[in-house]
């Protein structure tokens, strides 16, 4: 989905792929998922806020950041939670991400 205002989505099971570009008016929005793994581009210009959180259990309790701006805190790697938060271009909308049993991917839209 290529994101533009408000988003809300979520899943019972499976994974969510979204896009962040520039030129588009982005509110704050939250995507989350139970199960399944959450890709957003986000493009490198946009000013957003980050606020992430990967709840699942043992090595799959992941967040993989392609902005140093993101900083990903928590306990050893493995164990929940995981947190990730930062503002990119000065900060903007928030956009918040939840997942349950998967890995959160920030990556920098090409």
């Amino acid at each position: 989905m290529n994101v533009w205002g408000a988003c809300r989505a979520s899943t019972a099971q499976g994974s969510i792929l979204a896009e962040l570009l520039s030129g588009n008016h982005i509110l704050d929005s939250t995507l989350s998922t139970n199960a399944g793994d959450i890709t957003v581009f986000i493009s490198s210009n946009l000013p957003l806020t980050v606020m992430a959180r990967n709840q699942s259990a043992g090595a799959a309790s992941r967040i993989i950041s392609e902005f140093p701006e993101i900083r990903v805190k928590g306990g050893q790697p493995g164990y929940s939670p995981v947190l990730a938060e930062g503002a990119l271009n000065g900060g903007g909308p928030v956009l918040r991400i939840n997942v349950i049993g998967g890995t959160i991917y920030l990556r920098r839209q090409k």
